[in-house]
């Protein structure tokens, strides 16, 4: 036994993975030169990403200035950034 398992490390054996994962970071511009229109598009836009996304990770980004975290209130719907 023991030399059958000398003898399979030595072949050095591999393992393939085929399934790659992405990574997909969506920043929005929410600063107050940002027509709400356009908000609300980009706002639709990366929520059409979140869903698609499947096994893949994904995070919306909001910025004005800096990026900050999402609001609860903002899942699906981007506000403007205040003070920006």
């Amino acid at each position: 036994m023991a030399f059958v398992m000398v003898v399979l490390a030595l072949a050095e054996p591999r393992l393939r993975l085929t399934e790659t994962r992405m990574a997909v970071a969506v920043l929005v511009d929410t600063s107050a030169s940002v027509p709400a229109e356009d908000l609300a598009k980009a706002a639709r836009f990366a929520s059409e990403i979140e869903k698609a996304a499947g096994r893949h990770w994904t995070r919306v980004l909001p910025f004005a200035r800096e990026t900050r975290m999402l609001d609860e209130q903002e899942v699906g719907k981007l506000k403007s950034t205040p003070g920006e």
